[in-house]
């Protein structure tokens, strides 16, 4: 995916989210909440598998953060777990770094979106936030 497709992509889709969790709130803010607390050692563990030249666990940690990504609808953070996940094979350990490095920034996108959007009473239906 090229850096303006990923652009394009909403960081954190609050209407699909909402949808994915039955209208139930509570259930998507604590989910979002678990996401991000656990976000910063699960790149960490990518991180050291990246460094050990472990591809295989490479591909499969950012396959599980792709899917969970996917679940909350942090679609950029999806598409750049899944980046590194087709890649982990055949990519360098500094080209691999970096794409996790853009991960940890997209994490922090996410975290401003949701401290956006957690004060909004009711979300538009179909609200972006790019």
């Amino acid at each position: 995916m090229s850096p303006q497709q990923l652009a394009e992509l909403s960081v954190l889709d609050r209407a699909e989210l909402q949808e994915r969790m039955l209208g139930n709130d509570a259930l998507a803010d604590r989910l979002l909440s678990k996401f991000l607390t656990t976000a910063p050692s699960e790149c960490d563990d990518l991180e050291s598998s990246i460094r050990l030249g472990d591809r295989q666990a490479v591909a499969s940690l950012a396959h599980r953060h792709k899917g969970t990504a996917r679940t909350l609808a942090t679609h950029r953070v999806a598409a750049q777990a899944e980046q590194i996940e087709t890649q982990a094979s055949t990519d360098s350990v500094s080209d691999l770094l970096e794409m996790l490095d853009q991960m940890r920034r997209l994490h922090d996108e996410v975290r401003d979106a949701v401290e956006l959007t957690s004060n909004v009473a009711e979300p538009q239906q179909g609200a972006n936030l790019k």
